[in-house]
C-alpha cells in the first residue's frame, strides 16, 4: 500500500518498506502500519523522537545517543501519527504515519 500526501502540509508519508530523508532512513514502516516495529536510521548519532496523534497529543518520546531507534506501533490505536525526529547534529523530520 502507498500513502500519498493530499494534505496542505508538505508532510512526506511513508508508505513504502524504506524511505530516506535527509540522510535519515525509515524502515518497515507498513509493518508499522500493522503494529510491529518501525526503525529509523539516523545519519549521525543522538536524536530524539516524538509521536503525536492526530490532535496532537504527545504518544510516545524516545531518545538516543546511537544511531538508531526503534519504534513499537503495539501500543498506539488505529489512526494518523506525526513522528517528529530532532537530532542532536541540527537536523530535524516531521513524518507522517497511518496505523491500521
Amino acid at each position: 500500500t502507498v500513502f500519498f500526501n493530499r494534505g496542505i502540509l508538505n508532510i512526506p508519508d511513508i508508505g513504502h518498506t524504506e524511505q530516506e530523508l535527509s540522510g535519515m532512513k525509515v524502515l518497515n514502516s507498513q509493518g508499522f502500519s500493522q503494529g510491529v516495529v518501525l526503525e529509523v536510521v539516523l545519519a549521525n548519532p543522538g536524536a530524539e523522537l516524538t509521536i503525536y496523534n492526530a490532535t496532537g497529543q504527545l504518544c510516545k518520546r524516545m531518545t538516543t545517543e546511537g544511531n538508531r531507534l526503534q519504534l513499537s506501533a503495539e501500543s498506539l490505536k488505529s489512526g494518523i501519527y506525526f513522528m517528529y525526529v530532532q537530532c542532536h547534529d541540527g537536523s530535524r523530520e516531521l513524518i507522517r504515519l497511518i496505523r491500521h
